[in-house]
């Protein structure tokens, strides 16, 4: 294993995001699963970029935009920016957002899809790639600028493969470990 290049990474866990995970398993460390938070940074319409609009599969000028932190007691975990079509009920979609960021639960992927967009989730596809960190996820990490994150985007689709959201996930990679399963049927 190699040594981590941030001061605190030896006195906070790792904690573990699997396949298709927006938030933290709480199942991997009970002790901490309860000092997950989630804040919201920014939630609002925005106006699309040619990128989003195609991957939501939308023609209209704006998308509905929500950028919140995640920490584990007050050290930040990652950062996550998220885009769905303006087809959404904004003000039910609002009060959900802020429902799930309460619970004290985390809810799993397929449930949090169902009461944010009112459809059945079918899954996703995910990428994955490190690079530089910008000054602005940075400050919000509590790392230096220019330091390597490792960041994630995700497409979550319902039943017919509708695309309904789009996110960037940032970490920080001295507190991250994501890790994948699968099975031979």
């Amino acid at each position: 294993m190699r040594p981590s290049r941030f001061e605190d990474a030896v006195v906070h866990p790792k904690y573990r995001v699997g396949p298709g995970q927006l938030l933290p398993d709480a199942q991997v460390d009970a002790a901490t699963a309860g000092l997950f938070t989630v804040e919201e940074v920014t939630h609002g319409i925005v106006r699309s970029t040619p990128y989003i609009s195609a991957q939501l599969d939308t023609t209209d000028e704006n998308v509905v935009m929500i950028e919140q932190v995640t920490s584990l007691g007050d050290v930040p975990l990652y950062v996550n920016v998220s885009y769905s079509p303006v087809g959404v009920d904004f003000s039910r979609f609002s009060a959900a957002v802020r429902a799930l960021d309460e619970l004290d639960e985390i809810p799993d992927v397929a449930v949090a899809f169902e009461i944010l967009y009112g459809r059945q989730y079918g899954g996703y596809h995910s990428t994955m790639e490190a690079f530089r960190c910008d000054a602005v996820t940075a400050s919000r990490l509590g790392i230096d600028e220019g330091a390597t994150i490792l960041s994630r985007e995700m497409t979550l689709f319902d039943v017919d493969r509708t695309p309904w959201n789009l996110c960037w996930s940032r970490y920080r990679p001295d507190l991250t470990r994501v890790s994948a399963t699968t099975s031979h049927t």
